[in-house]
């Protein structure tokens, strides 16, 4: 979704979980939107463009209940909310050679080179005017450099067919795969309402410590300062026993010491690791690397990462 004015970042500052102010036209970062009781409502990039204009990358569904609610939350502030899904098209080129798979396709389309100008993530380059011709940045969503390019709707196609001839398509199940084998939780998936992001491990990705209020922020405080970081439970990285076609199925219970102790979230087959891992939440008192949990079905999971 698009915000625009020139209220957007000390409005978008108030609400999330990082430090907006702080970003610069070209830059951006990760954030969630809590609630008052710091749980999740979505989490979002954030790419401060140019011209006043700030786009959130939101999970599809969570667009347009996110720009209602934006919307209801405006007092005073120069900041218009609007739902762009339905207009723009978001494209994802993941891969050490992603910047040149870009830049060969945007020259064919007529546009100048970008990769160059993107060096770290979240560095974005308008092509021709934010969600106009289109805005193009650097990204790691799934743990791999990649760069992601959002379009009007009726420019799609020419976008999909000049990158579809130089790249090999990526299945869902593929950018599952990856996105495990990294740890990133996904919102809907391994994260969701009930979700405070510290059990997610969101503390280094997504909250700023130092910035003035936000909603949410006296749960989260009280946790890190009172609670020594320590939360119900944790997301943590799984191996499991078994081979490819025993991969659980998510809601898979954990157990240890004769009770449940945590569910699986994520599993997939994973051929680097020669193994089916995943990523679930564990009781906190559980939560340490080479801990051997059960599973109902009497196979074992292996904490390999918390």
């Amino acid at each position: 979704m698009l915000l625009s004015g020139p209220g957007g970042k000390a409005f978008l500052h108030a609400l999330l979980t990082n430090d907006i102010a702080a970003l610069e036209p070209g830059s951006g970062c990760y954030a969630a939107l809590l609630n008052p009781q710091g749980r999740m409502i979505t989490d979002m990039d954030v790419l401060c463009g140019a011209a006043d204009a700030i786009l959130l990358v939101v999970p599809s569904d969570a667009a347009a209940p996110l720009a209602a609610r934006l919307e209801r939350l405006i007092f005073a502030e120069e900041v218009v909310p609007a739902d762009a899904s339905a207009s723009t098209a978001h494209f994802s080129v993941t891969g050490p050679a992603s910047g040149e798979v870009v830049d060969a396709a945007l020259a064919a389309l007529g546009y100048a080179p970008v990769a160059a100008r993107l060096d770290v993530e979240y560095h974005n380059v308008s092509l021709s005017g934010i969600n106009e011709d289109g805005l193009v940045w650097r990204t790691r969503a799934i743990g791999l450099d990649g760069i992601d390019i959002a379009v009007r709707q009726d420019h799609a196609a020419a976008v999909r067919a000049q990158l579809a001839s130089l790249a090999a398509p990526l299945s869902r199940q593929a950018r599952q795969t990856l996105r495990v084998e990294a740890g990133r939780p996904e919102f809907g998936v391994d994260m969701t309402e009930e979700t405070i992001p510290l059990e997610a491990n969101l503390l280094e990705r997504a909250i700023s410590t130092t910035k003035g209020c936000y909603v949410g922020q006296e749960v989260i405080i009280r946790v890190l300062h009172r609670g020594g970081g320590r939360v119900a439970k944790r997301l943590v990285q799984l191996r499991f026993d078994g081979g490819e076609a025993s991969v659980p199925l998510a809601g898979s219970t954990l157990g240890a010491d004769g009770r449940e102790i945590g569910r699986v979230t994520s599993a997939v087959w994973s051929p680097r690791a020669g193994a089916a891992i995943g990523l679930g939440y564990v009781h906190r008192d559980f939560v340490r690397e080479g801990l051997e949990l059960a599973m109902p079905d009497g196979r074992s999971a292996v904490i390999t990462s918390v």
